[in-house]
Order: C-alpha cells, then structure tokens, then sequence
C-alpha cells in the first residue's frame, strides 16, 4: 500500500479490501399498559457504521505501524477525521481537469448540495494516486455537479467517486497487535460524527 510517514493526518488512506456500511437509527418508544406504543424518532436521518476489512497479505508492517501513529494522533475515539467509504457510488463522466470548479459525474442521484445530507462530500482518486475531496454546492443537473472548490489533480472518464463522512473510532482500547486482528478479520469499526 505503501503510505509509509503520511500519517497522521487528518485524512484516513488506506484502502480496504472489504466495506461494511450499516446505519443505525434512534427511536424512542413509550410502552403503555393496555399495550399500545408511541414511538418518535430522535434523528431526521441514521449514524453510519463502518468497518474496514484488509487481506492480511496486503498489510505491510509499515502500514500497521502508519495506521497505529495514526490512532493515536486521533487519541482512539476522541478525535474525527474525513472517512471515505471507497465503496464505487459513481464515476467521473466527463473529463475533469484542474482548477475547475465542477465535476461531471455518471449519476449524480446520490449527492446533493443539502447540508444534512450525509452524501454531500465526495472523494476522488485517480490512477497515480492522487485525491481530491469535493464539497458539493449544488445539482447543476443529471450529471453534472458545482463544487465548492478545484482539486489539484485531474481526473479521467470512469475513475471511482466515493462518499466522505465525519467519522471515528467506534472504540478506544486499540493496540497494534488487536488492531491487526481486527483489520484481517473482523474489520476496523468506525462510527459516523455530526458536526
């Protein structure tokens, strides 16, 4: 993968092999005796769950120790950091060059310019390697979206578009050695932060 001395940042990078993205809701219920319930939602829209499985063979030592230096710069769960989901949402539909200040994108059904919305950043990376993250302004139309500001890199028809979130550690009782465990098994868990 080959990050090595990136970390820390304020930007997670490393690439999973597998993405588990699950939402979570709150709701309040009140039981009555005679049986019926009231129920009401506490939040307009869920809290993502997400967790990062890596295949153990593409987890060099350099990237275990790039990602532990990287947990404790965000000191376990207290600190949030930009989370892209690296799960493919769309593509680049038109040639994107740099400097510009839109993106044209396959599909653009999934994003909107709503500052509620969970998908209104988005992350892209091209085949050298190089990332933007994108904050949408607005649904200029079907496929074509005005961004808040040009990335630095350019971008070629059919490179992967990804959601970014606020997110963080779902827990604080990591150690190198468990969080190796966890990202070859189970996967690293993060949850989802509103700001």
């Amino acid at each position: 993968m080959g990050y090595i001395g990136i970390a820390p940042s304020s930007v997670w990078i490393w690439q999973p092999t597998e993405v588990q993205l699950s939402d979570s809701w709150r709701t309040l219920r009140t039981e009555f005796e005679t049986g019926w319930e009231t129920r009401r939602a506490k939040w307009a829209r869920p809290i993502a769950s997400v967790s990062f499985r890596f295949e153990r063979g593409r987890l060099t030592p350099d990237d275990v120790g790039d990602i532990w230096r990287f947990y404790k710069d965000k000191q376990g769960a207290f600190k949030s950091f930009d989370l892209p989901i690296f799960g493919r949402l769309t593509t680049i539909e038109s040639a994107y060059s740099a400097g510009g200040f839109s993106v044209g994108l396959a599909d653009t059904q999934d994003f909107t310019s709503s500052i509620s919305s969970r998908w209104n950043r988005f992350y892209v990376q091209n085949v050298a390697d190089q990332f933007d993250f994108f904050t949408v302004n607005s649904v200029v139309s079907v496929n074509h979206v005005r961004v808040q500001s040009g990335g630095a890199n350019a971008y070629a028809v059919g490179e992967p578009v990804s959601p970014v979130i606020k997110a963080r550690f779902a827990d604080d009782i990591y150690s190198p050695t468990y969080m190796v465990a966890l990202a070859t098994t189970l996967g690293i868990p993060f949850t989802e932060v509103r700001s």
